[in-house]
């Protein structure tokens, strides 16, 4: 057996699978500074969502440290409309801002989505209009049964 081997065998991987629903919470997101009902629009950016990621690993850091397994590194894969998403963890990696403390040593992008899709502005009166049908009662019911 080579080193690599005897390393890669004592490896624990972990996998971490983020939930872009909000994980039960999207319908009606609490602030977590004011714990307050949040009301603005849009209600869940490619920030948001990166700042969540980044605090879900530096949190799982601190688990396994605790419990004796330490991370030695980090990688992200990210397929479709996730790819903005793993790129912005990449760039608070790089800028050494990110909470998590390991390295960020891979990004695996799969079936990205065209970048100018993500360039352009939102409309505002679109995402009200979205978030009004989540919030009723076809949203109600989506909700009910997709988690």
């Amino acid at each position: 057996k080579s080193l690599a081997n005897e390393d890669v065998q004592s490896s624990r991987l972990v996998f971490i699978s983020s939930d872009l629903l909000g994980s039960f919470t999207a319908s009606s997101p609490i602030g977590s500074d004011s714990g307050q009902e949040l009301k603005k629009f849009p209600l869940l950016n490619i920030t948001d969502w990166a700042e969540q990621l980044e605090h879900l690993m530096s949190e799982y850091e601190r688990k396994s440290w605790k419990e004796g397994h330490e991370i030695r590194n980090w990688a992200i894969v990210a397929n479709g409309g996730c790819a903005p998403i793993a790129l912005k963890v990449a760039q608070s990696a790089v800028e050494k801002s990110a909470p998590f403390e390991k390295d960020l040593t891979n990004v695996v992008i799969s079936s990205p989505p065209r970048l100018p899709f993500f360039l352009e502005g939102t409309d505002p009166k679109r995402v009200q209009r979205s978030y009004r049908t989540l919030s009723g009662i076809a949203g109600q019911l989506f909700w009910k049964y997709a988690l």
